[in-house]
């Protein structure tokens, strides 16, 4: 089996011929291309050609195929695996995904360092836990046996609470919190899976919610917290009201953090997606600290993101507007897989020029994103369909990301309404196509017109071309007897995102 390497890509017949006429031309160079000269959706991607050599010699009577390959569009590959879970009796791994701080969240890079939450799946439900992040490395977090841990739950003047509830991070097979609650003198106990980096949660009526990271081993000490009274947020939305109820509103730390705001989860919001809106643009926030300053993003997908307002807590109670302004147009689309099956929750950006969606890398564990100003942000429903408001900008683009999928940056032009949006499946590995022979039992030959080389391919061999990126292409095949064309394949379309199968037309 033998493979070569994609060289050179057919665009479009306008940069054939100017290659063409540059490597016939002697010293006299043509000017490159205009980009305004070519199509939106299809990039321009220029290699370097390499040293045209002798083609390999054809023995005669051989059949021989022709590629041609076209790039159509590149697609971006999904956040590196940067935490895995794993069973401490026999290592196994476990399902296991980001929520928030370094490498959560789409277009994350490979390099973010800091502390990251995962949730890990297991055959009781699903736990949530804390791990380093260190470049080039995947970071492990080992499950064990369930052990007993007790504490005492006390307010600032050490008096016991009854009924705070304490949270380990972790669910139960139905998705509810596996909650203990305190009881006399504010003891608790619950039995939590073993392992490093465990949220120790706790929260109750009239108090300030707060956690800290623990790790869960024989021999387990005590687990007792000091809890002050908390302070409930009303944040009113000042917009003209349109459908209100689809905002979402999240609080981020500011760049210098009180102590109290410290102990604060930011990162349940990435459970909650954040805090809902009622139908008159109004969210509750409870169980925040008495004092600090904190910061409020609104999310709805007819309006840009905008920097946090800044808020003060003071007291029991504060009360903040947040305006918004909502975009004079929307756009509604459907996004499917490649089989035409509705995908739910698949992440939509409509952006202006180049805005960088990277997450960020944030250590207090707020969700991915928000960072993302002028954005507009959205994601599909059950039936696979968003809406989400219209740049107005003549770059304007679409992005588009869901898990295990290929992401893809659509310019406004190249949407037609009413079609849906594909979103492939990440297969992951070389990014190939194996292209199988014309005859059974014959040795073939394989080659491409850009590329000066040609592969004497064995018998009953399929012939491996490595593609320069993941995306849609479309292939030409040609199966030829001397100069005889005798059968033509075009295949148009083609999601690549690993390696693929190809077949030349068939001879007798």
């Amino acid at each position: 089996m033998q493979r070569r390497t994609v060289l050179f890509l057919s665009l479009a017949v306008g940069i054939v011929a100017t290659l063409a006429f540059v490597l016939t031309a002697g010293d006299e160079q043509a000017p490159p291309p205009s980009p305004s000269s070519l199509s939106p959706t299809v990039p321009t991607v220029l290699v370097e050609p390499k040293a045209v050599q002798d083609p390999q010699p054809v023995p005669p009577g051989l059949p021989r195929v022709h590629v041609e390959v076209f790039a159509k569009e590149r697609y971006l590959p999904p956040s590196p695996v940067r935490v895995q879970g794993v069973r401490v009796v026999d290592g196994s791994a476990l399902p296991t995904w980001l929520l928030a701080g370094a490498g959560a969240g789409f277009d994350a890079s490979p390099q973010a360092a800091g502390v990251a939450l995962a949730a890990i799946e297991h055959e009781e439900g699903l736990v949530l836990r804390q791990a380093p992040i260190t470049f080039g490395a995947v970071a492990q977090v080992a499950l064990g046996t369930r052990l007993v841990v007790r504490g005492h739950v006390v307010d600032a003047q050490k008096q016991p609470i009854v009924g705070a509830s304490v949270w380990f991070g972790e669910f139960d097979a139905d998705g509810q919190r596996r909650v203990v609650l305190t009881v006399e003198e504010g003891a608790f106990e619950a039995l939590v899976l073993a392992s490093d980096g465990v949220p120790f949660v706790v929260s109750g009526e009239g108090l300030a919610t707060q956690w800290r990271v623990t790790s869960i081993a024989a021999p387990v000490l005590p687990h007792d917290a000091v809890m002050e009274r908390g302070c409930v947020l009303e944040v009113q939305i000042a917009a003209l009201a349109v459908a209100m109820e689809e905002a979402r509103v999240f609080v981020v730390p500011r760049p210098t953090v009180a102590t109290s705001l410290a102990r604060w989860p930011f990162f349940e919001q990435a459970l909650l997606d954040g805090y809902p809106v009622d139908a008159n643009g109004r969210a509750v926030i409870p169980a925040l600290p008495m004092t600090g300053e904190v910061g409020l993003v609104v999310r709805h997908p007819r309006a840009p993101l905008a920097t946090a307002q800044a808020v003060t807590l003071k007291g029991e109670r504060v009360r903040a507007t947040v305006p918004l302004q909502f975009a004079a147009r929307s756009w509604q689309g459907v996004v499917t897989d490649a089989a035409g099956a509705r995908l739910l929750r698949a992440a939509v950006w409509g952006k202006a020029g180049r805005v960088d969606l990277s997450p960020g890398a944030s250590q207090r564990l707020v969700p991915p994103h928000l960072q993302a100003v002028g954005t507009f942000a959205s994601c599909t429903d059950t039936a696979g369909a968003f809406t989400i408001g219209l740049a107005e900008a003549p770059d304007a683009s679409l992005s588009l990301r869901c898990a295990g999928r290929a992401g893809r940056d659509l310019p406004w032009s190249s949407l037609v309404a009413g079609q849906p949006v594909v979103l492939p499946e990440w297969h992951g590995g070389e990014v190939e196509f194996r292209l199988h022979p014309p005859r059974a039992g014959t040795p073939w030959v394989a080659h491409f017109d850009l590329d000066a080389g040609r592969d004497v391919v064995a018998k009953d061999q399929p012939w491996r071309c490595s593609l320069p990126h993941a995306g849609c292409y479309d292939f030409v095949i040609r199966t030829l007897v001397g100069d005889e064309e005798r059968g033509r394949t075009v295949v148009e379309g083609v999601h690549v995102t690993g390696a693929i199968e190809l077949h030349a037309p068939k001879l007798p």
